[in-house]
């Protein structure tokens, strides 16, 4: 009885599980569509990630946004935080041939 007790009292209490329920239905929809052999939906380009893109690229299309989600994301946050911080450095997108967008830094010159 006493290692029950002690077993008991080891265990963490399960976290509360918080759900969205909008998430929710989100997820089940996709997951219903993906049951049917259907392709995922399309990712929403936001306003915002749109203009950053094309402020640095004006013909990109929301098709090359999408599939470069993840590194203009990346290069936007970078920006931010390089204003705030007044960073030395500077996060460049180049836009491949082939519609990839790759990341490099650059160091910003020195007045002075």
């Amino acid at each position: 009885m006493r290692r029950d007790m002690q077993r008991r009292e080891s265990m963490p209490p399960p976290m509360p599980v918080r759900r969205n329920p909008a998430v929710v239905r989100r997820l089940r929809s996709v997951r219903d569509l993906l049951r049917q052999g259907s392709p995922l939906p399309k990712q929403d380009v936001g306003p915002e990630l749109r203009e950053f893109a094309r402020r640095r690229f004006p013909d990109i299309s929301d098709d090359v946004i999408r599939r470069n989600w993840l590194e203009i994301t990346n290069c936007m946050d970078y920006a931010v935080e390089q204003q705030r911080t007044a960073s030395p450095y500077q996060m460049v997108m180049e836009l491949e041939p082939d519609g990839t967008i790759s990341l490099s830094m650059k160091t910003l010159g020195c007045a002075g």
